[in-house]
Parts: structure tokens; C-alpha cells; sequence
């Protein structure tokens, strides 16, 4: 019985493969390694099950004006307006990148002319090609939950979570302005009001301005819950904010 249980998914596909090459005749037959490759060409956006388990995701959105503030940004005319960082599988223990599932397809987004313009404006690249900034987000993070989402349908929960939360918005109706400093539980505070769990706050390394702000899913994306402060906020020790405004000559 432990014999059995180590043998794979993929050790069983190997041996079935095995047994109809022995049976079909020679016109029709193809190699086991034949068979697997047209399979994964024809399944290439189907979930995977080389995922890795997790218990939440991380909805993460970026405030273009403090990313750019110190890096070098193509954008010239910078959204005035979060933009999406990433969707990330998150334990409660480490964060999971760099996996072992199905990588990145770029003929398959191209097979997604409306998703890749509703993109473009929910999750720019602020540094350079659109394209090569969804690559590396989905083969980082994206590769470690494809068990749950097929890379479309990864794009799309992401873009949906955007346009459910314009977190700029909930800041404007909590009375804040960019440019600003706040208490962080104000911050906080204003996008708990629309989405009733805590949110978590990530700040430039070593400084009180905000660059991110977190909103976890649970494990499929459907339903807003809480962030553990203790574990995914990023501003160290500072109670007081920066949300930073754009230059003035923006």
C-alpha cells in the first residue's frame, strides 16, 4: 500500500500511455512523450496540479505616486489611482512565489484582446512593458495557485477584485487627500467601511509611505476576510501615514 501511494499522477499517465502504445497498431501510434506534449499543448490554460497549497490570497494594490517617488518609471503620465501589484497566494506561515506550476502563456493572453485592455488599466506596468510585468507576476505567484485559477481566469479574479475596490475612493470618503499623513487606523479604518475586514498596509522600506495596500481573499477569491496585521503589515512601528501626493508638476 505505500508503494501505492507514491506512485504520481503522472507515473499513471506514463503507464496508460504505455499499454495503448503496445496495443494500437503501428500506423496510428505515437510515443508516451508524443501523447503528453500535444496534451499539455491543448491544455496548456486547464489548472494544474503542480500548485502548491495555500490558505488565502493577497489582493495587492500599488499608489503609483509613492512607487515611482525613488525607482525609474516609463510611465510618464502616472495613474491617479491604486493599480494592481499582484495576486498572491499567502500561509499563514511563509508566502509561496516561484512554483512549480504551469509558467506563463503569452499566446493565451493574446487570446484575451478585452481582458488585456481592461488590464492595461488595472494592472499597468509603471516600468515598462505591460506584458513582461504579467509574466513575471504569474510565474512568481500566479504559477503557485493554479490548481484554483487558469491564468485567464487569474487576470480576470484580479481585475474583478480592482474594480470591486478603488481604494483611493474609500480613502476620498473617509476624508483623506494624498499628500496627506494619517493615523494608520484611519487608513485602515476607510477600507474596512467597504469591505468589513481589516485591510493591511505596506510602506516604502524604512519610511512611514504608503506604497501598498492589502485586501485578503480567502482560498478562492470569493469572499473579503480579514488580514493578520501582525504578519502582512509593512510600515514597521509608525502609527502615523504618509499617503503620498504626486509632484507638482503632475
Amino acid at each position: 500500500m505505500a508503494f501505492l501511494k507514491r506512485i504520481t499522477p503522472y507515473a499513471i499517465a506514463v503507464l496508460l500511455l504505455a499499454v495503448f502504445y503496445v496495443r494500437v497498431p503501428p500506423p496510428l501510434r505515437k510515443t508516451p512523450y508524443e501523447h503528453l506534449q500535444t496534451f499539455s499543448l491543448y491544455r496548456a490554460d486547464l489548472p494544474s496540479v503542480q500548485a502548491t497549497p495555500y490558505d488565502f490570497l493577497m489582493f495587492v494594490v500599488q499608489w503609483p505616486f509613492a512607487v515611482c517617488a525613488n525607482k525609474k518609471c516609463t510611465n510618464k503620465s502616472l495613474p491617479n489611482n491604486f493599480t494592481i501589484h499582484g495576486l498572491w497566494p499567502k500561509n499563514n506561515s511563509r508566502y509561496w512565489d516561484n512554483c512549480t506550476g504551469t509558467p506563463f502563456s503569452s499566446s493565451e493572453m493574446d487570446r484575451q484582446p478585452k481582458l488585456k485592455t481592461k488590464l492595461s488599466v488595472s494592472w499597468p506596468n509603471l516600468k515598462g512593458k505591460n506584458m513582461a510585468f504579467w509574466e513575471k507576476q504569474y510565474n512568481k505567484h500566479g504559477s503557485c495557485c493554479d490548481d484554483t485559477f487558469t491564468q485567464t481566469e487569474y487576470f480576470q479574479t484580479a481585475h474583478n477584485m480592482w474594480s470591486e475596490h478603488h481604494v483611493e475612493k474609500m480613502f476620498e470618503d473617509a476624508g483623506c487627500t494624498p499628500g496627506t499623513k494619517y493615523e494608520r487606523h484611519k487608513l485602515k479604518a476607510a477600507v474596512k467601511n467597504k469591505t468589513k475586514n481589516n485591510p493591511a498596509l505596506r510602506c516604502r522600506k524604512d519610511s512611514n509611505v504608503l506604497e501598498e495596500v492589502v485586501i485578503c481573499y480567502d482560498h478562492n477569491g470569493t469572499e473579503v476576510i480579514e488580514c493578520n496585521s501582525t504578519l502582512l503589515d509593512k510600515c514597521g512601528s509608525y502609527e502615523t501615514i504618509l499617503w503620498e501626493g504626486p509632484p507638482m508638476d503632475v
